[in-house]
């Protein structure tokens, strides 16, 4: 239950001037439209395919770039830490049916590319269908201006995501490196 204005200038305990309100309440209505929106949409992700919202995230990316990616690639993209993609897909690999596959970078053999099984393919395909109509009756009450206005605004609010502006589009690979090959260590090959 979010409170009026009336209620926040109340319990403010300053001057009317002194509250920007208005700020206050956007942003409990944006914190209640994400926990909407994570139990109308998401949680049904999770009941119906034991899918955390991350680890959809982190299918959509791979779907989406078309090709393996490296864990830092799909870190920045994610706007996580490498570590946190490097748990999720340990704990991805170990599932009964793996939706993602490790492959050996050809550029560079230290490094690891993820991509999408054929389950994971799978298990987008028969989803996504569902997941989009319901996305799209959640935002039904808006029409098309609306919604474009609405995502411009909330882009507006947030800032610019260096994140986003550094990584661009994860279907294109990521430029070789100009780094020489490592040394085989002697011990390993590697």
């Amino acid at each position: 239950m979010i409170p009026s204005r009336q209620t926040l200038r109340r319990v403010n305990g300053r001057a009317p001037s002194d509250l920007d309100v208005a700020g206050v309440d956007l942003i409990l209505h944006l914190m209640s439209a994400v926990e909407v929106i994570r139990n109308s949409v998401y949680t049904r992700l999770h009941k119906e395919a034991g899918l955390s919202e991350g680890k959809f995230s982190l299918l959509m990316s791979l779907r989406d770039a078309g090709h393996p990616v490296s864990t830092g690639r799909l870190a920045a993209h994610l706007g996580v830490s490498d570590a946190t993609v490097s748990v999720m897909v340990k704990r991805m690999l170990a599932e009964a049916t793996p939706l993602i596959a490790r492959h050996a970078d050809p550029e560079d053999r230290r490094a690891v590319l993820v991509g999408l099984t054929k389950a994971g393919e799978a298990l987008l395909d028969w989803l996504l269908p569902d997941h989009f109509a319901r996305i799209a009756e959640f935002s039904a009450p808006l029409n098309a201006e609306e919604r474009d206005q609405l995502v411009g605004l909330i882009k507006k609010l947030l800032g610019p995501d260096p994140a986003a502006e550094e990584l661009g589009d994860l279907s294109v690979p990521a430029a070789p490196s100009d780094k020489a090959a490592p040394e085989e260590n002697e011990t390993t090959g590697r």
